[in-house]
């Protein structure tokens, strides 16, 4: 599935709670402005008449995905999105509390337990505020990520992550 279709098609519960902002970002969402680069999508996302700004990978893999969320040009949350499969939901693995483990190119990994939430559309986990800035500087040195969870071994090109990562932060201005 193509990720601009999964904005435009599912309804995302609370994004997060970002904690400069104490505030939790819910609703229906508008993604508009919709830019390609590389095998990364950008674009304005605006929700409850808070606009953001939005990055993801252009497709899914296994139902996953990954989405960058900016609500400042230096604020922003990386999550990894997990879709439901409508036909076979009772078989849908539930993730509250993930140990994803990145490699970039296989030249740096490192293991942390993301957080997540569940609604009836997605799945999302969220990767610690903390750790944002130093997977942001992985993806930027490498060609590709593998994330592993737990069953899952999941590759995702890199290809126009620089250059999404800087329209992104330009949109949110």
């Amino acid at each position: 599935m193509i990720i601009s279709k999964l904005l435009k098609n599912f309804t995302l519960s609370c994004l997060a709670v970002f904690t400069l902002h104490q505030s939790c970002i819910a609703g229906n969402g508008t993604f508009s402005n919709e830019k390609e680069h590389g095998d990364w999508i950008t674009g304005s996302f605006v929700m409850d008449g808070q606009k953001t700004a939005r990055m993801g990978t252009k497709y899914v893999q296994d139902n996953v995905g990954i989405f960058l969320d900016f609500l400042t040009p230096e604020l922003y949350l990386i999550e990894i999105v997990r879709t439901k499969d409508r036909t076979d939901r009772g078989m849908e693995p539930k993730y509250y509390l993930m140990d994803i483990a990145i490699a970039v190119d296989d030249n740096k990994s490192y293991k942390f337990e993301a957080k997540c939430a569940e609604d009836e559309t997605v799945s999302e986990c969220f990767v610690p505020q903390s750790k944002n800035d130093e997977l942001v500087k992985l993806f930027k040195s490498g060609n590709k990520v593998n994330f592993k969870i737990g069953n899952l071994d999941l590759y995702f090109s890199l290809s126009g992550f620089s250059k999404a990562f800087s329209r992104a932060s330009r949109l949110v201005k």
